[in-house]
């Protein structure tokens, strides 16, 4: 297995951040390469199908949400044969932290089996989306 990690602090208040990241959909809003996401369902089990903006759809599925903990669990639930990211059984989490009043700490990782391209290079490049969408959280909370 892979493994895909970015912690990052940003100024931002946890609970806005949780507030937008635990709805589970709109995921689109601070996830620049996608153009939409629908929802089905409620809680853990729920399925998000998304539309990236090269038309590609990934299904994926709500394993944990522990608010106590402020932790977000996904897993895609389709092979990504079509994507350009070729990767296998991805399992995502998010967790956020409080540090101040208006500053939090989110660590977002992915386990994933690489496939078709070097490990290292798919790593960076997930790594990279992450990072993105840490900052666009950023950006929504008007920070």
């Amino acid at each position: 297995m892979s493994k895909a990690r970015v912690n990052m602090l940003i100024n931002a208040s946890a609970n806005e951040i949780w507030k937008t990241i635990s709805a589970f959909d709109g995921v689109e809003k601070f996830a620049p390469w996608i153009a939409s996401s629908r929802v089905e369902g409620s809680g853990v089990g729920a399925k998000r199908t998304i539309v990236m903006k090269d038309g590609v759809q990934l299904f994926e599925r709500l394993e944990r949400l522990d608010e106590a903990e402020k932790i977000l669990c996904y897993s895609i639930t389709d092979a990504i044969s079509n994507s350009p990211l070729p990767v296998k059984d991805f399992v995502g989490t998010i967790q956020v932290g409080e540090m101040s009043q208006n500053q939090c700490k989110i660590e977002w990782s992915a386990v994933f089996d690489a496939q078709g391209r070097p490990e290292a290079e798919i790593v960076a490049e997930i790594e990279g989306m992450l990072s993105i969408a840490i900052k666009e959280l950023e950006k929504l909370q008007g920070s």
